[in-house]
């Protein structure tokens, strides 16, 4: 169980962040790879998004638009972008080719993007996966750090968010009776807290609780033994944060 919980640890933390990146530099890359007409640019019949649209208008043409491969929209019920979720945004399964698992795509859902077949460099790639797993903002950076390995052996699962989205900070730390949670919200979500011991187990849970967006603190009372545990946050469901914390007595 320890070893599991260590792997999941490392996981979410599998990137050392040194500049941070957004929607701009994501729309840079495909006006600069799919601006042909025979692509997504001026006078293209793929006409579900153009990337020459300003920013702005491509970016909400792209968050839960509408692809128009008949079997992406109506069988598999993808979107073109789906904030948090690489594996269910149609625009992402057609820039990669994975072999197997959740990113690997059926045929009926055509060939790859840009449709000259010449595949974006790995690391611009990597930055819009990194964009989308962060939660596809406009306007909020993220990091734009390469993948440990390749994505496509990522052990992604369906409707997940597979990056860290809450930065959290625990102070004091060590403590003794009680602790705070600082965290950032990009958007409102129904936040959850477990406090697990190094086996795993958890010994405090306290349910969802409904947060609006921006900056949060969260006072939480320490009714467990002194030692290391790990704090664990999800928000909507989905595991977002895990932070190391130490109760003295």
């Amino acid at each position: 169980m320890l070893k599991n919980y260590i792997t999941v640890l490392l996981t979410l933390f599998m990137f050392t962040s040194f500049a941070q990146s957004d929607f701009s530099d994501v729309y840079s890359i495909l006006q600069t790879r799919c601006s042909t007409s025979s692509c997504h640019g001026q006078g293209s019949a793929i006409n579900s998004f153009n990337v020459n649209d300003s920013s702005s208008t491509l970016y909400n043409k792209l968050i839960n638009g509408d692809p128009l491969n008949p079997y992406a929209l109506n069988t598999a019920g993808y979107k073109l972008v789906v904030p948090g979720s690489p594996e269910t945004s149609f625009l992402f399964r057609k820039l990669i080719n994975c072999p197997s698992g959740l990113l690997s795509r059926n045929a009926a859902e055509g060939g790859n993007m840009p449709v000259s077949g010449q595949q974006l460099p790995a690391q611009e790639i990597e930055l819009i996966f990194q964009w989308i797993a962060s939660g596809a903002s406009e306007t909020v950076p993220f990091s734009p750090d390469t993948v440990d390995g390749d994505i496509c052996d990522l052990p992604l699962s369906a409707g997940s968010i597979f990056f860290p989205e809450i930065q959290a900070e625990i102070y004091p730390n060590p403590f003794s009776d009680k602790f705070n949670v600082h965290f950032n919200l990009t958007r409102a979500s129904a936040v959850s807290f477990e406090v697990l011991d190094l086996s795993g187990k958890v010994v405090y849970r306290e349910h969802a609780v409904n947060f609006q967006p921006g900056s949060q603190i969260k006072t939480m009372q320490a009714n467990f033994s002194k030692g290391v545990y790990f704090l664990k946050i999800s928000a909507d469901g989905v595991q977002t944060s895990v932070s190391r914390m130490v109760k003295t007595e």
